[in-house]
């Protein structure tokens, strides 16, 4: 891979740095987060829906308001380490 894109929906979605500051509402994310996320797809992987992945970064369901999606959860530092 030579370059690689990521865009916001600042459409349909807010965004926030700060979204555990009390005033967020139910369209906020964490930018952090779902940079993070994006991240993944860059390197190759694809979301997980499986409940049971419900908090790894490449979890396919994000919850707004929260911020435990900017770290890598075990299975994503497992999956990392098997690709690369």
């Amino acid at each position: 891979m030579i370059q690689a894109d990521i865009r916001f929906n600042t459409t349909d979605y807010d965004f926030t740095y700060t979204p555990g500051d009390g005033d967020c509402d139910s369209n906020d994310f964490d930018v952090i987060s779902i940079l993070t996320h994006e991240l993944g797809h860059v390197l190759g992987f694809d979301d997980l829906y499986d409940p049971a992945n419900r908090y790894l970064t490449m979890s396919g369901r994000v919850n707004n308001c929260t911020t435990y999606l900017r770290n890598l959860g075990r299975g994503d530092v497992l999956g990392l380490r098997e690709r690369y």
